[in-house]
């Protein structure tokens, strides 16, 4: 291993080759990114799909990889990692650098379900630290994408959970349960997590996106700041600016005094279409009341049924009551922001007093996650409002 002195490669230096794996855990994120991508276009780290077809160079492979699995996972019993690694419903997405397995991903695929479930997932003593436990985690992300594979389900232990939820697996399971259900072994003490797989996003190069886009911020700041600069707006007239700013404020500050104050206009779009405020909320209200997660939503949660609730909810809210609100005369909701806060207090409800086993919790996180799809496309714009 260097020496901790040792001057860390710039991102250039590290797209050009002038790294080596001694020097990866000193790399950043983005450096990682860039250096594991060099050396698989140089064919030195591969990340093959092996099953077991009872050829003699698969079955070496994942008695490898299980091997790395037995090392790792010393809890798991290894004749249990050896049946799965071996079995033929199971896939193995093998790491190698330079000819030696440094770890891997064992997984069901589940096509019927167009989901995976992450079985064994553990990368070598000597290569940790490395970024080889995120790299493994992106490329199983891009087979998913070409399998048509929509998400992926692991049991995560506690020590594992923290690594999970790095690589976008979140507690909050979507997924319906009867998709998944049966297709799954239950582990006693785990956590089941999620992680959706967004075939728009490359996975492997998600690093150098990013660092594309700050570049092209800082940039256009700058451009803007030049732009400014070179203006020839001398000290002087600035501080006219300023004072003619401050006057402005006095005008309409004055204006409110003499006719009151008035709320912004705003100018409303769902979907790329022009809609009035009313019209986008009793859209979306019935697009959520219809959905088939909806039914425990509907009334409002009864004594009988749940004595303690509303002592554990202090905000209580339902659909029953959100269509009262809109439909009233006037519509209680004046922004499309104030029936989106109702309806997100309304699965935060759900949450706080269900158990994240029941049901009721399963609804209230898909529906969430529903109307969070639906409404990406709502855009607001508040203009202010002009007095006679």
């Amino acid at each position: 291993m260097a020496s901790m002195n040792h001057k860390r490669p710039r991102d250039d230096e590290a797209a050009k080759g002038g790294t080596s794996e001694e020097d990866a855990p000193k790399l950043t994120p983005l450096e990682r990114e860039i250096y594991h991508a060099r050396l698989e276009k140089e064919g030195a780290l591969l990340f093959p799909i092996v099953r077991n077809d009872s050829t003699d160079a698969a079955v070496k492979m994942l008695i490898q990889v299980k091997t790395v699995f037995t090392q790792q996972l010393p809890k798991m019993p290894r004749a249990y990692i050896s049946r799965l690694v071996l079995d033929r419903q199971h896939v193995s997405l093998v790491c190698t650098f330079r000819g030696e397995v440094v770890g891997g991903i064992t997984y069901r695929p589940v096509m019927s379900q167009r989901m995976a479930e992450i079985v064994f997932c553990a990368v070598s003593a000597k290569h940790q630290v490395q970024g080889y436990g995120t790299r493994i985690m992106n490329q199983i992300k891009e087979q998913c994408k070409r399998d048509n594979i929509e998400g992926m389900l692991t049991y995560a232990d506690n020590h594992a959970v923290g690594y999970f939820r790095k690589q976008g697996f979140k507690k909050q399971v979507t997924m319906k349960r009867e998709r998944w259900q049966g297709f799954l072994k239950d582990y006693e003490g785990a956590t089941l997590m999620e992680c959706l797989v967004d075939p728009t996003i490359d996975y492997l190069s998600t690093r150098q996106v990013a660092e594309q886009q700050r570049k092209a911020v800082v940039q256009k700041v700058s451009e803007l700041e030049r732009a400014e600069a070179g203006s020839g707006a001398t000290a002087s007239n600035r501080n006219v600016t300023s004072a003619a700013a401050v006057v402005g404020d006095l005008s309409a500050a004055r204006d409110v005094l003499h006719k009151g104050w008035a709320p912004p206009v705003l100018e409303v779009r769902y979907r790329g279409e022009a809609q009035t405020v009313e019209q986008v909320v009793k859209t979306i209200y019935e697009a959520v009341s219809a959905h088939e997660d909806a039914w425990p939503f509907k009334q409002a949660v009864k004594h009988e049924d749940a004595p303690d609730y509303h002592e554990i909810v202090k905000n209580p809210i339902d659909l029953s009551m959100i269509h009262e609100r809109i439909y009233r005369r006037p519509c209680y909701y004046v922004t499309p922001d104030q029936l989106l806060a109702d309806l997100y207090v309304m699965f935060e409800n759900c949450r706080l007093y269900n158990p994240d086993t029941t049901v009721f919790w399963e609804c209230a996180t898909r529906l969430e996650a529903y109307t969070r799809n639906r409404t990406a496309e709502l855009h607001v714009e508040r203009k202010p409002r002009v007095h006679d």
